[in-house]
């Protein structure tokens, strides 16, 4: 397609910013939040958010396979993605209010969640999907993910220390930190989007025929049902679920981890997010420079057993020193940092994958399908998380916890997430697209469509992937 690749390069960068704002606030703090400000179980904010999530999921399903056959005159994914900027703004501002009373407060906590989760598939699903219209080239696609991951390391930085640091200003006046958290991050979610509008074209969609057109429920079960015929997406799916685990774990446990076994302090942590955020600068170029050389799945499963190795040496050491356990968060950010640098770049691939198979190209419906993997995982993971944070005797109204819940978050934040990281990483070894296998499909692709014949190498390299 041709675009100004440049120009689509920063744009859709700063609209990843947005999406790593409004994600990373909920993931982070959402839990916290509940627990410690609205005066709910950690049982009863995990049973908020995963029910959410579960309500995501289908909506998810929905939207991929509509934004597929969107006819506007704004393209397929646009749409979407502008009205997804009004939404979840609002959602956000909701999300973090305050309420001295008890009446119908669980009610309410409950469909702002579901309405942050609706709103935020309308937005991502479709910004997933505009990747893989922006460019079908290989290493594009992870120069892409590169500009996407810098910006949402900006974002998401920022997001991550600002209610800390806003909790400080207002001393003993949490209401007013946490309304502004959530106005803030609805302003920069909002303009990052329109950036992302104003920046980037779609690819002109021609339906294969009259009935691609149209979309009904047997369509769209259809759709996911062929994807899931497809070696590579059958593949790019376990990478995805093991994953999901180990990045809803992150999210969801690490502001419990330090606290509560590393002890340190909240003003501390903010100055842990602002290393963080320096060593996903620095691993950056890294990442993407290793993927120009050896390919995205290799570089992200020597990623996942590098960091499962130091993440597992310095486990057995840090109950004894548990200071140590700063360590195993560099070594979990790290891991979360390339994946979300590549994963999706990887999926883009899948694309081509399903265009030469079936004539039609689903990236609506592979973003969805791997999107609500992960909220269907991660709401899992977060339901069991918090009903086993309630048995280990956690209490958010209590100023120090008991033993058992340093030791539960000890287990739970390394060995838990070491094993599903090496599962992933299995999956990635026997991922069948590369480089040089994707310029093999993408030519298949074309004398499949002028009905040529595929020379013999053409014909295996295809054959591993579909």
């Amino acid at each position: 397609m041709a675009q100004d690749f440049r120009k689509a390069l920063i744009g859709y960068g700063v609209g990843n910013a947005g999406e790593a704002i409004s994600y990373s606030l909920i993931a982070t703090y959402y839990s916290l939040f509940l627990t410690k400000y609205a005066g709910f179980t950690a049982a009863s904010a995990s049973t908020i958010i995963a029910v959410s999530m579960v309500i995501e999921v289908f909506a998810g399903f929905l939207i991929g396979s509509l934004s597929d056959h969107c006819q506007s005159p704004q393209g397929r994914r646009h749409p979407y993605i502008l009205a997804g900027s009004y939404l979840l703004s609002l959602s956000l501002i909701l999300s973090f209010l305050i309420f001295p009373g008890r009446k119908l407060i669980y009610l309410y906590y409950f469909a702002v969640a579901v309405a942050f989760r609706v709103f935020f598939s309308l937005f991502q699903i479709p910004l997933s999907a505009l990747g893989a219209e922006i460019t079908d080239d290989y290493n594009q696609r992870s120069r892409l993910r590169a500009s996407a991951r810098l910006f949402a390391i900006f974002g998401s930085s920022f997001i991550r220390i600002l209610p800390l640091q806003l909790e400080k200003a207002f001393p003993g006046n949490e209401a007013s930190a946490w309304r502004i958290t959530g106005i803030i991050a609805a302003v920069l979610t909002f303009l990052s989007i329109q950036v992302l509008l104003k920046t980037t074209k779609e690819r002109p969609w021609i339906p294969a025929s009259a009935s691609e057109n149209k979309i009904s429920v047997k369509q769209m079960i259809h759709g996911y049902y062929q994807l899931l015929k497809l070696r590579a997406m059958r593949l790019a799916v376990v990478y995805k679920a093991a994953y999901s685990v180990v990045d809803a774990i992150f999210d969801l446990a690490t502001i419990y981890y330090l606290l509560y076994f590393v002890k340190i302090d909240a003003n501390i942590i903010s100055y842990l997010h602002l290393i963080l955020a320096g060593i996903y600068l620095l691993i950056l170029p890294l990442v993407d420079k290793m993927a120009f050389k050896m390919g995205k799945n290799r570089q992200q499963m020597i990623t996942f057993i590098v960091a499962s190795v130091v993440i597992m040496t310095v486990f057995l050491l840090c109950r004894k020193h548990p200071f140590l356990g700063v360590i195993i968060v560099l070594g979990q950010g790290c891991q979360q940092a390339s994946f979300w640098q590549l994963s999706n770049a990887l999926y883009y691939d899948v694309v081509e994958v399903g265009e030469y198979r079936f004539g039609t190209r689903q990236e609506g419906e592979i973003g969805s399908f791997m999107s609500v993997l992960g909220t269907a995982v991660t709401a899992i993971t977060v339901a069991i998380f918090g009903v086993l944070f309630d048995e280990a005797g956690y209490n958010g109204a209590l100023p120090v916890q008991p033993d058992s819940v340093a030791t539960f978050l000890w287990v739970v934040y390394a060995p838990v997430t070491v094993f599903f990281s090496l599962v992933a990483a299995k999956a990635l070894h026997i991922f069948p697209i590369t480089r040089k296998s994707h310029e093999f499909l993408k030519s298949a692709i074309v004398k499949k469509r002028h009905g040529e014949e595929l020379t013999v190498e053409d014909a295996e390299a295809v054959g591993k992937m579909v």
